[in-house]
């Protein structure tokens, strides 16, 4: 926790402090919309993290010779869902009882890279309508 804490300031987080290293509720925790853009930012530059968060479906082998298929839960993602966006690319969804709903989504509209992120409403829909309209605000 001391390490991500540190990592956080590290690259300009100034209202976060983490309580819980997978994310879930924990007293004492917090982070901004601010913040999370800057994250956001900071993972965008690692490429291969980019390539795993744009996927919908990918399979690994693992050490053993057997597989793991992993399938993103974001819909952006997913060329069978209604809200299917070939210019997403990403990037993470969330729910706790304290933060609500979220959801990060990385956008490409025009050759510029957008960035939706939103914070603590109260259903799963409800945050890729309100991703979509930001998306679809960017887009014009």
């Amino acid at each position: 926790l001391a390490l991500m804490n540190q990592t956080a300031k590290e690259i300009g987080m100034t209202a976060t402090w983490v309580k819980s290293p997978d994310g879930y509720d924990a007293a004492g925790q917090y982070t901004t919309v601010r913040d999370l853009l800057t994250l956001t930012r900071a993972a965008l530059r690692n490429t291969l993290l980019v390539e795993i968060c744009s996927r919908y479906r990918a399979t690994f082998a693992v050490s053993d010779g057997s597989t793991v298929t992993w399938t993103s839960t974001n819909r952006f993602l997913n060329p069978a869902d209604v809200l299917y966006d070939k210019r997403v690319y990403g990037m993470k969804g969330g729910f706790t009882d304290d933060a609500g709903c979220c959801l990060i989504a990385t956008c490409q509209q025009g050759g510029k890279n957008y960035v939706a992120i939103i914070m603590g409403v109260d259903t799963y829909s409800a945050r890729y309508e309100y991703a979509t309209a930001l998306i679809n605000a960017a887009a014009r």
